[in-house]
C-alpha cells in the first residue's frame, strides 16, 4: 500500500470513527427489560457494515470522480446533523424507543423543524455510502434502509404520542418528517405486517 493509499483511507475513514466513538460514548444509557426498536437498530448496523465496506471497496476507483465527493458530502451532512441531534437529546438520547422519567419533546435546534434528524442523517450517510458504491446490491439495501425508516418513524411516533400525549401531537403539528409524505393508512399496514420494532 503507497502513501497516498493510505492518506486515503485514514481520510476516507476519519468520519465513521468519528461517529462510531461519539455513539459509544452516548449509548446504552437506558436500562429497559424490553428494548423496543431493537429490529430497525439491527437492520441499520447491519446495513451500515455492508453499504460501508462496498464504499471503501470502491472508493480508491473513484476518488476524482463528482460521485466520491457527492457521496462524501452527503455523508458528513448526516454526521453532522445527527451530532447535532445527540446534543440536543443529551441524557434523552438511545437507540431504542424509549421515554425516561421526566421525559418531555425536545423542540430545538435541529427539532425545531424536523421530528427525527438522527435517523434523517443515518439516511443522509446511506445514500452518501450508495452513492460511491453504487452497485445494485448497494441500491437495494438503501431501499431496504428506507422503508425501515418510514416503519420505524411512524412506530416511534406512535409510541411518543402514546408516552408523552398531547404536548408531542402539537409537537407533531408543528415539525417535518419524511414519513409526512406517506399515508398513515399505508404506514399503519406496513407497521403491521412487519415483524420486528
Amino acid at each position: 500500500m503507497s502513501k497516498s493509499d493510505l492518506i486515503f483511507y485514514i481520510i476516507f475513514v476519519l468520519p465513521f470513527i468519528f461517529r462510531g466513538l461519539h455513539g459509544l460514548r452516548t449509548s446504552g444509557q437506558v436500562g429497559m427489560s424490553r428494548k423496543k426498536g431493537w429490529g430497525s437498530v439491527l437492520v441499520w448496523f447491519v446495513a451500515y457494515l455492508v453499504l460501508l465496506t462496498l464504499a471503501v471497496l470502491e472508493a480508491p476507483l473513484i476518488v476524482w470522480a463528482p460521485r466520491f465527493f457527492i457521496g462524501y458530502t452527503a455523508i458528513w451532512t448526516g454526521i453532522l446533523l445527527r451530532l447535532l441531534a445527540m446534543r440536543e437529546l443529551r441524557e434523552h438520547y438511545t437507540e431504542f424507543m424509549a421515554v425516561k422519567q421526566g421525559h418531555k419533546v425536545i423542540d430545538t435546534r435541529p427539532y425545531r423543524y424536523l421530528r427525527h434528524p438522527l435517523h434523517l442523517g443515518l439516511m443522509f450517510e446511506y445514500a452518501g455510502l450508495v452513492t460511491i458504491a453504487w452497485s445494485s446490491i448497494a441500491v437495494a439495501i438503501l431501499v431496504l434502509c428506507l422503508f425501515v425508516f418510514f416503519v420505524r418513524n411512524y412506530r416511534e411516533e406512535e409510541f411518543l404520542a402514546r408516552k408523552l400525549g398531547e404536548p408531542y401531537r402539537k409537537y407533531m403539528v408543528e415539525t417535518y418528517c419524511l414519513i409526512d409524505l406517506v399515508p398513515r393508512s399505508w404506514l399503519a399496514k406496513m407497521s403491521d405486517r412487519v415483524g420486528f420494532d
